[in-house]
């Protein structure tokens, strides 16, 4: 199954950090909100407590309480709890760790289901509140969670807390941490959420005196004080230590986030983030009295005061030790930062502050570090406990963004780790996990494939807007999430390549290095689902007259005629044929006779000659000279004749061939000598030359036809020796050739007996109107 995309987009839903499990000895009790009233004895999840209450009561030091998603109200118990009693609280036990986020199917700790907003402490016990965060609160809980005298090991895990509402009569009890009051606690608070809680006084998130804290991957949201510290405020001696953990949106007079007293009181902050809170007088980031917490690797942008967003409304009063931070300030991007080293003062650049919603303080807030942010490996190392591994977002707590320059401490570190409580990751698709974790922990599911070994998965490959920032993006013709290199076999040398696939690839066989299909869109005339150029490669299709188009797609868009219907085009078929003086050879013209030069027009059984428009024909020479000369015209037009006299012959132009019918009429018309030999320039050609001769048209439906036939130019008289031609042994002219066929001396009477030149194929042309 694919990992679900964390509902929080701002705000990890999980923690790595579970806290060490009680003894093997330690009794487990369940408890599920949704079991029917009062409940097992929480034993199994079938007998699981319907009431937390019922379980804190029961619960001893060593136990755990494993507590399925639902809401839980602190008026709610078999126990002696009063319902719609502002007082009621959950009150911690010593020594007892109680863990939220479980879906009731759970066999161990490790396998809790991390439904950690889901399950929900509220102070909100008349049920009325809304429909703003802090509307109808008059009724509900003083303090949602209470830890007083409790020692290590006593945990709360996993769980959000939400809707105290501390405006109780009596000071620095009632009237402060709405969401929790610790008074002389030690204890260790892991991925709790702190939203939309108030007080009257001090901490409407929390409140701790005299405590000592640890809260690891906790945000406070939203929460309000009409006091001080609207997140959270450490008074009278309390040590807390804060790792990974958000501020956003909360408000308060001073310290809309954190509110610091006391000299003995002591708080260290590693990781955090403090984003748009806000402080009605002063330091609405952090605000302290006589107290000098902490800060490394932590980012404060844009809170705000009565001033605005410059440095003394991030931080103000105390002496601070602040490291490799982001402090805003009046002016950033200057070189005026915070004291103290590696500190900064350039926008952290998150990806979605106030979220999709618009508004700071809610569980959509987006603190995570965007492409290109200067606090991305540029803080202290040394700085991160041993035992913090992770962020926020369960990532690792130390990564490298091959990307960003490393600017933090140690400058030698392979890995530096990046300011505020999120690890900038490579997160391509968004699932808010790391992508070199989604490959890791692939299934084979498509969603984490990797099919070209590049590290990037490969629904980022081809997404166009490069979500990995490597300024590479694979083509996907297809759209089905897949690049084409993947789709196309690894044997194929195509440009595009190198490629992978191995079995079921894509057929592409024009080696274009695009899957075919991809091609199809304007070429496939056909529309048989290959490529045309395929087609004629691969001799499915053919293309008689060599213009890389499939003959039935020439004929079915009209560039080629197919007169007879069988699907070839007429041009790449036999077409019409020439010979000239039928019967005889070698067809002797006399440049000084006075008759007529006869020339058949060879018919075939695919051209018809009665398609050729006669007053279209003309007579030329094949090399250019001279002109055209037209048939002799006779009473009805130019002098034509339809009758059989010849059979097509496919030979050199000057060859000869038996001369006889074939049943298919051919058109016989005539030339004058005369224009023949004057047009054509015949009288300045020596005796006995092959002259080829071209006689051209039109047909009815507009196309054009050529053919050729030769002719051996006799002289007028033959005087001397002449080298282009001899005489038998009558007496008679013979053309100087036919001794070199192996026949000195040929009477006479042979020359009639010779064959026509043969009929040369030709093509047609047609004529675009």
């Amino acid at each position: 199954m694919r990992p679900q995309t964390k509902l929080l987009t701002g705000i990890a839903l999980g923690t790595a950090l579970t806290i060490a499990s009680a003894t093997a000895q330690a009794t487990v009790r369940r408890v599920d909100a949704s079991a029917p009233a009062p409940g097992g004895d929480g034993s199994t999840w079938a007998l699981a407590y319907t009431y937390l209450q019922d379980a804190i009561a029961a619960s001893v030091s060593g136990d755990q309480i494993w507590v399925k998603a639902g809401t839980y109200k602190p008026d709610e118990g078999t126990t002696g709890q009063t319902p719609l009693n502002r007082n009621e609280s959950f009150h911690l036990v010593d020594g007892v760790e109680v863990y939220g986020g479980f879906d009731g199917t759970e066999a161990t700790l490790a396998d809790r289901a991390g439904l950690f907003e889901q399950t929900i402490l509220s102070g909100d016990i008349d049920e009325n509140d809304g429909p703003g965060p802090f509307d109808n609160n008059a009724n509900n809980s003083y303090h949602v969670v209470r830890a007083g005298a409790v020692g290590a090991p006593t945990v709360l895990d996993g769980f959000w807390i939400t809707a105290g509402n501390a405006d109780g009569p009596d000071a620095f009890v009632n009237d402060v941490g709405g969401g929790m009051f610790a008074d002389g606690a030690d204890l260790v608070v892991v991925g709790c959420f702190f939203v939309g809680n108030r007080a009257d006084s001090n901490g409407g998130g929390m409140y701790d005196e005299s405590a000592i804290l640890e809260m690891v991957n906790c945000a406070f949201l939203g929460n309000r004080a009409a006091g001080r510290g609207g997140g959270m405020a450490n008074a009278l001696g309390s040590t807390l230590t804060l790792i990974n953990c958000i501020y956003s949106g909360n408000s308060g007079l001073r310290g809309g986030a954190v509110y610091n007293e006391g000299a003995n009181t002591h708080t260290t902050m590693v990781n955090c983030t403090l984003s748009a809170n806000h402080a009605t007088i002063n330091g609405g980031g952090i605000y302290n009295l006589s107290s000098n917490p902490v800060l490394a690797n932590c980012i404060l942008w844009n809170n705000s005061d009565a001033q605005g967003t410059g440095q003394s409304a991030q931080i103000v009063g105390g002496a601070p030790d602040v490291s490799y931070s982001c402090i805003q300030d009046a002016d950033p991007d200057d070189l005026n930062v915070y004291p103290g080293v590696g500190n900064i003062d350039d926008d952290p650049q998150f990806v979605d502050p106030d979220g999709d919603d618009d508004t700071v303080g809610t569980a959509d807030d987006n603190l995570r570090l965007g492409a290109g942010s200067p606090c991305v490996d540029a803080s202290d190392n040394e700085a991160v406990p041993p035992s913090t591994t992770t962020d926020l977002d369960d990532n690792p707590r130390i990564l490298d963004d091959p990307a960003a320059a490393d600017t933090g401490n140690p400058p030698w570190a392979d890995a530096i780790v990046d300011m505020g409580a999120y690890e900038r990751i490579i997160d391509c698709n968004d699932n808010g996990i790391a992508d070199t974790e989604d490959l890791a922990d692939c299934d084979g599911s498509a969603w984490c494939q990797d099919c070209n070994g590049n590290g990037v998965l490969d629904e980022c490959d081809v997404d166009t807007t490069d979500p990995d920032g490597d300024g590479l993006v694979s083509q996907d013709c297809q759209l089905d999430g897949v690049p084409d290199e993947c789709e196309i076999d690894e044997t194929s040398t195509a440009p595009g390549g190198p490629f992978f696939c191995t079995e079921n690839c894509d057929p592409e066989c024009n080696d274009n290095g695009v899957p075919d299909e991809c091609d199809l869109p304007g070429n496939d005339c056909n529309t048989n689902d290959s490529p045309d150029e395929c087609d004629l490669a691969e001799g499915t299709s053919d293309d008689c007259n060599g213009n890389e188009v499939p003959d039935e797609c020439d004929i079915a868009a009209g560039t080629s005629p197919d007169g007879n219907g069988n699907g070839i085009p007429d041009e790449c078929e036999q077409a019409f044929l020439l010979d000239i003086k039928p019967g005889s050879c070698p067809n002797p013209v006399n440049v000084k006779s006075k008759g007529v030069v006869p020339v058949a027009i060879v018919g075939t059984a695919s051209h018809d000659v009665s398609w050729i428009v006669l007053d279209s024909v003309r007579l030329s020479r094949a090399d250019g000279v001279g002109g055209e000369v037209a048939p002799h015209e006779g009473p009805q037009g130019p002098h034509s004749v339809y009758e059989d006299v010849a059979t097509p012959f496919d030979g050199e132009p000057c060859a000869c061939h038996e001369a006889e019918g074939d049943d298919i009429l051919d058109l016989s018309m005539k030339f004058q000598t005369e224009d023949v030999v004057a047009v054509l320039e015949l009288d300045q050609e020596d005796g006995g030359t092959l002259l080829e001769l071209v006689v051209t048209g039109r047909l009815n439906d507009g196309t054009e036809f050529q053919t050729s036939d030769c002719i051996q130019v006799v002289p007028a008289k033959n005087k001397g020796n002449n080298e282009s031609a001899t005489t038998n042994a009558d007496g008679a002219w013979a053309p100087a050739w036919l001794g070199q066929c192996g026949a000195s001396v040929v009477p006479a009477g042979l020359l009639g007996m010779f064959v026509l030149f043969g009929a040369r194929l030709v093509r047609l042309r047609r004529i675009r109107r």
